[in-house]
Protein backbone atom coordinates (compact mmCIF):
# COMPACT_ATOMS: atom_id res chain seq x y z
CA UNK A 1 0.00 0.00 0.00
CA UNK A 2 1.38 3.42 -0.93
CA UNK A 3 1.66 6.43 1.39
CA UNK A 4 -1.00 8.15 -0.71
CA UNK A 5 -3.41 5.24 -0.18
CA UNK A 6 -2.67 5.18 3.56
CA UNK A 7 -3.29 8.91 3.80
CA UNK A 8 -6.57 8.51 1.91
CA UNK A 9 -7.73 5.73 4.24
CA UNK A 10 -6.93 7.76 7.33
CA UNK A 11 -8.54 10.86 5.87
CA UNK A 12 -11.75 8.89 5.28
CA UNK A 13 -11.63 7.42 8.78
CA UNK A 14 -10.97 10.86 10.25
CA UNK A 15 -14.01 12.35 8.48
CA UNK A 16 -16.20 9.55 9.88
CA UNK A 17 -14.73 9.92 13.37
CA UNK A 18 -15.15 13.70 13.22
CA UNK A 19 -18.80 13.31 12.26
CA UNK A 20 -19.39 10.98 15.21
CA UNK A 21 -17.39 13.30 17.49
CA UNK A 22 -19.67 16.20 16.51
CA UNK A 23 -22.73 14.06 17.24
CA UNK A 24 -21.44 13.04 20.68
CA UNK A 25 -20.42 16.63 21.43
CA UNK A 26 -23.89 17.94 20.54
CA UNK A 27 -25.56 15.20 22.54
CA UNK A 28 -23.45 16.05 25.59
CA UNK A 29 -23.84 19.80 25.15
CA UNK A 30 -27.62 19.52 24.99
CA UNK A 31 -27.68 17.65 28.30
CA UNK A 32 -25.71 20.26 30.26
CA UNK A 33 -26.75 23.35 32.14
CA UNK A 34 -25.50 26.70 30.83
CA UNK A 35 -22.41 26.91 33.04
CA UNK A 36 -21.20 23.41 32.20
CA UNK A 37 -22.02 23.92 28.52
CA UNK A 38 -19.67 26.92 28.54
CA UNK A 39 -17.01 24.77 30.18
CA UNK A 40 -17.47 22.11 27.51
CA UNK A 41 -17.17 24.68 24.72
CA UNK A 42 -13.96 26.05 26.26
CA UNK A 43 -12.53 22.55 26.68
CA UNK A 44 -13.38 21.58 23.10
CA UNK A 45 -11.77 24.73 21.69
CA UNK A 46 -8.60 24.01 23.66
CA UNK A 47 -8.68 20.38 22.53
CA UNK A 48 -8.78 21.49 18.87
CA UNK A 49 -5.75 23.72 19.48
CA UNK A 50 -3.97 20.87 21.25
CA UNK A 51 -4.79 18.40 18.48
CA UNK A 52 -3.48 20.72 15.80
CA UNK A 53 -0.33 21.63 17.74
CA UNK A 54 0.34 18.02 18.69
CA UNK A 55 0.02 16.83 15.10
CA UNK A 56 2.31 19.63 13.91
CA UNK A 57 4.84 18.47 16.50
CA UNK A 58 4.28 14.84 15.47
CA UNK A 59 5.09 15.67 11.85
CA UNK A 60 6.92 19.01 11.78
CA UNK A 61 8.33 18.74 8.26
CA UNK A 62 6.86 21.20 5.80
CA UNK A 63 7.51 19.16 2.68
CA UNK A 64 4.48 18.19 0.66
CA UNK A 65 5.57 14.59 0.15
CA UNK A 66 3.14 11.73 0.76
CA UNK A 67 4.93 10.52 3.91
CA UNK A 68 4.32 13.83 5.67
CA UNK A 69 0.70 13.87 4.55
CA UNK A 70 0.20 10.28 5.76
CA UNK A 71 1.76 10.96 9.14
CA UNK A 72 -0.39 14.04 9.65
CA UNK A 73 -3.58 12.20 8.67
CA UNK A 74 -2.72 9.36 11.05
CA UNK A 75 -2.12 11.80 13.90
CA UNK A 76 -5.36 13.71 13.31
CA UNK A 77 -7.31 10.46 13.20
CA UNK A 78 -5.76 9.13 16.40
CA UNK A 79 -6.39 12.35 18.32
CA UNK A 80 -9.98 12.52 17.05
CA UNK A 81 -10.65 8.91 18.07
CA UNK A 82 -9.18 9.61 21.52
CA UNK A 83 -11.47 12.62 22.00
CA UNK A 84 -14.45 10.69 20.64
CA UNK A 85 -13.84 8.02 23.27
CA UNK A 86 -13.83 10.71 25.99
CA UNK A 87 -17.07 12.28 24.79
CA UNK A 88 -18.77 8.90 24.47
CA UNK A 89 -17.70 8.12 28.02
CA UNK A 90 -19.14 11.41 29.29
CA UNK A 91 -22.41 10.68 27.52
CA UNK A 92 -22.54 7.15 28.89
CA UNK A 93 -22.04 8.33 32.47
CA UNK A 94 -24.48 11.25 32.40
CA UNK A 95 -26.20 11.65 35.73
CA UNK A 96 -23.93 9.29 37.64
CA UNK A 97 -22.42 10.06 41.02
CA UNK A 98 -19.04 11.73 40.73
CA UNK A 99 -19.59 13.26 37.30
CA UNK A 100 -18.51 16.83 36.80
CA UNK A 101 -22.05 17.91 36.06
Amino acid sequence: MSYKQISGCFSTLNRKADKELNYQYSKLSNSLDLENRKNLVAAQRLWVKFRDADCTFYEPRKESDNLVSSSHSICLTRRTLDRLEQLESYNFRKGCNGCAW
